[in-house]
Protein backbone atom coordinates (compact mmCIF):
# COMPACT_ATOMS: atom_id res chain seq x y z
CA UNK A 1 0.00 0.00 0.00
CA UNK A 2 1.30 3.24 -0.99
CA UNK A 3 1.53 6.39 1.45
CA UNK A 4 -0.30 9.77 0.42
CA UNK A 5 2.08 12.72 0.60
CA UNK A 6 1.35 14.83 3.64
CA UNK A 7 -0.98 17.47 1.62
CA UNK A 8 -2.98 14.51 0.27
CA UNK A 9 -3.40 12.72 3.59
CA UNK A 10 -4.43 16.12 4.79
CA UNK A 11 -7.09 16.63 2.49
CA UNK A 12 -8.23 13.28 2.44
CA UNK A 13 -8.99 13.57 6.60
CA UNK A 14 -10.75 17.16 5.88
CA UNK A 15 -12.86 15.65 3.08
CA UNK A 16 -14.33 12.63 5.34
CA UNK A 17 -17.77 13.91 6.25
CA UNK A 18 -20.04 12.95 9.35
CA UNK A 19 -23.14 13.72 6.91
CA UNK A 20 -23.90 13.65 2.73
CA UNK A 21 -23.75 16.46 0.69
CA UNK A 22 -26.16 17.51 -1.96
CA UNK A 23 -25.27 18.68 -5.48
CA UNK A 24 -27.55 21.82 -5.53
CA UNK A 25 -26.70 25.49 -7.71
CA UNK A 26 -28.11 28.01 -5.17
CA UNK A 27 -26.81 31.71 -4.60
CA UNK A 28 -24.30 32.38 -1.99
CA UNK A 29 -23.35 35.42 -0.41
CA UNK A 30 -20.21 36.10 2.08
CA UNK A 31 -21.74 38.56 4.74
CA UNK A 32 -18.55 39.00 6.60
CA UNK A 33 -15.28 36.92 7.51
CA UNK A 34 -13.54 36.55 11.04
CA UNK A 35 -15.96 39.40 12.17
CA UNK A 36 -15.18 41.85 9.27
CA UNK A 37 -18.35 42.79 6.79
CA UNK A 38 -17.84 41.44 3.34
CA UNK A 39 -19.93 41.74 0.11
CA UNK A 40 -19.21 38.83 -2.57
CA UNK A 41 -21.18 36.68 -4.16
CA UNK A 42 -20.77 33.05 -5.73
CA UNK A 43 -22.43 29.81 -6.18
CA UNK A 44 -22.88 26.42 -4.48
CA UNK A 45 -21.50 23.35 -5.85
CA UNK A 46 -22.96 21.14 -2.99
CA UNK A 47 -24.51 21.21 0.24
CA UNK A 48 -25.43 19.34 3.38
CA UNK A 49 -26.15 19.27 7.25
CA UNK A 50 -22.01 20.06 7.94
CA UNK A 51 -20.60 21.89 5.32
CA UNK A 52 -20.94 23.89 1.72
CA UNK A 53 -18.59 24.02 -1.42
CA UNK A 54 -18.70 26.94 -3.42
CA UNK A 55 -17.52 28.96 -6.04
CA UNK A 56 -16.32 32.97 -5.30
CA UNK A 57 -14.24 34.77 -7.20
CA UNK A 58 -12.58 36.23 -3.91
CA UNK A 59 -9.69 34.31 -1.85
CA UNK A 60 -10.69 33.80 1.50
CA UNK A 61 -8.13 32.99 4.76
CA UNK A 62 -8.86 29.30 5.50
CA UNK A 63 -9.63 28.78 9.37
CA UNK A 64 -11.79 32.08 9.71
CA UNK A 65 -15.22 32.45 10.86
CA UNK A 66 -17.49 32.76 7.99
CA UNK A 67 -20.92 34.31 7.61
CA UNK A 68 -23.16 33.28 4.91
CA UNK A 69 -26.18 33.60 3.07
CA UNK A 70 -27.77 30.87 0.76
CA UNK A 71 -31.18 31.76 -1.49
CA UNK A 72 -32.65 30.51 -4.41
CA UNK A 73 -30.67 31.93 -8.03
CA UNK A 74 -32.25 34.87 -9.65
CA UNK A 75 -33.17 36.54 -6.16
CA UNK A 76 -36.79 35.83 -6.25
CA UNK A 77 -36.39 33.67 -2.90
CA UNK A 78 -38.99 34.45 -0.56
CA UNK A 79 -36.62 32.59 2.34
CA UNK A 80 -32.84 32.21 2.35
CA UNK A 81 -30.84 30.43 4.94
CA UNK A 82 -28.03 32.50 7.54
CA UNK A 83 -25.16 30.24 8.33
CA UNK A 84 -21.88 30.78 10.44
CA UNK A 85 -19.06 28.09 9.72
CA UNK A 86 -15.45 28.14 9.15
CA UNK A 87 -13.60 27.83 6.34
CA UNK A 88 -11.56 24.79 5.59
CA UNK A 89 -10.43 25.36 2.46
CA UNK A 90 -9.91 27.65 -0.44
CA UNK A 91 -8.56 26.86 -3.76
CA UNK A 92 -7.64 28.58 -6.93
CA UNK A 93 -8.98 26.59 -9.56
CA UNK A 94 -6.94 25.35 -12.50
CA UNK A 95 -8.19 27.57 -15.81
CA UNK A 96 -10.64 29.62 -14.01
CA UNK A 97 -10.73 33.20 -11.89
CA UNK A 98 -12.54 31.28 -9.32
CA UNK A 99 -11.62 29.71 -5.93
CA UNK A 100 -12.98 26.77 -4.48
CA UNK A 101 -14.27 27.29 -1.09
CA UNK A 102 -15.24 24.77 1.49
CA UNK A 103 -16.71 25.68 4.68
CA UNK A 104 -18.96 24.33 7.63
CA UNK A 105 -22.13 24.88 9.27
CA UNK A 106 -22.00 25.43 12.36
CA UNK A 107 -25.38 26.97 12.86
CA UNK A 108 -28.05 27.91 10.67
CA UNK A 109 -31.41 30.15 10.62
CA UNK A 110 -34.05 30.61 8.14
CA UNK A 111 -34.80 33.80 7.47
CA UNK A 112 -37.64 35.02 5.40
CA UNK A 113 -37.36 37.90 2.45
CA UNK A 114 -37.70 41.13 4.34
CA UNK A 115 -35.18 40.13 6.94
CA UNK A 116 -32.53 39.10 3.22
CA UNK A 117 -33.09 42.47 2.04
CA UNK A 118 -31.90 43.65 5.75
CA UNK A 119 -29.33 41.09 5.52
CA UNK A 120 -27.84 41.57 2.30
CA UNK A 121 -27.99 46.05 3.04
CA UNK A 122 -27.09 46.08 6.17
CA UNK A 123 -22.88 46.40 6.16
CA UNK A 124 -22.45 45.88 10.25
CA UNK A 125 -23.62 42.66 10.80
CA UNK A 126 -22.45 40.44 13.52
CA UNK A 127 -21.43 36.38 13.07
CA UNK A 128 -23.29 35.42 16.62
CA UNK A 129 -26.94 37.42 14.83
CA UNK A 130 -29.98 35.22 15.47
CA UNK A 131 -33.19 36.09 12.74
CA UNK A 132 -35.60 33.63 12.03
CA UNK A 133 -36.83 30.31 13.01
CA UNK A 134 -33.77 28.24 13.71
CA UNK A 135 -33.88 24.85 11.93
CA UNK A 136 -31.33 22.42 9.93
CA UNK A 137 -29.95 23.35 7.11
CA UNK A 138 -30.09 19.76 5.73
CA UNK A 139 -34.04 19.91 5.71
CA UNK A 140 -34.67 23.51 4.87
CA UNK A 141 -32.38 24.14 1.71
CA UNK A 142 -34.41 21.86 -0.34
CA UNK A 143 -37.37 24.18 -0.33
CA UNK A 144 -35.16 26.69 -1.67
CA UNK A 145 -34.33 24.63 -4.92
Amino acid sequence: MALLPTEDRRRAREDRRRAPRYKAHLSLQVLAVAGHAVDCSGQTLDIGVGGVRFNIANKLPVGETILYLVTRPGGSSTAGIQCTGKILRCTMKCNSHYHEVVATVESSVVVTKDELRRLVSDAELSCTANRGAKTDIGTCFLSLL
